[in-house]
């Protein structure tokens, strides 16, 4: 497997929501969905639009709950991982009560440097973080 070394590795968290956002509804990014499929709560699905979707995810941000990693390239978003603690994910399925265990559903990379090791990297940090957070994954 190629890794980028280039690509710098940060969580999502309030600081950088904008980067997260302009990666998302970048051409060809996740906007329709904001990564929100696995994560909604019953409550959430009777409202369940993109715009809503988009709230939904940046109220976790906002409540410091981890939804994920951003890799940069040259300070500009061009990846994204949804990596989080399992019990975030409430439509995953499986024991729910494993708290030790995270779990990744999604990434994303830029089209234009897609071939470049960087899904290896954004993949092989999402391990790293949540290991560093003390998880399995």
């Amino acid at each position: 497997m190629v890794k980028n070394k280039n690509v710098i590795i940060k969580p999502v968290d309030k600081n950088n929501w904008r980067d997260f956002e302009t990666l998302f509804e970048s051409k060809g990014g996740p906007h329709y969905c904001w990564c929100m499929a696995w994560r909604m709560t019953g409550e959430e699905r009777k409202n369940n639009t993109t715009e809503n979707r988009k709230k939904f995810i940046k109220q976790r941000v906002e409540s410091k709950i981890s939804i994920g990693i951003l890799g940069y390239l040259n300070e500009e978003a061009i990846a994204w991982c949804s990596v989080a603690p399992r019990e975030t994910y409430r439509s995953l399925g499986g024991d729910e009560n494993l708290e030790s265990v995270w779990s990744i559903v999604c990434f994303f990379v830029k089209k234009e440097y897609q071939g470049r090791g960087v899904a290896t990297t954004i993949i092989e940090n999402a391990k790293d973080y949540a290991k560093k957070m003390e998880q399995n994954i």
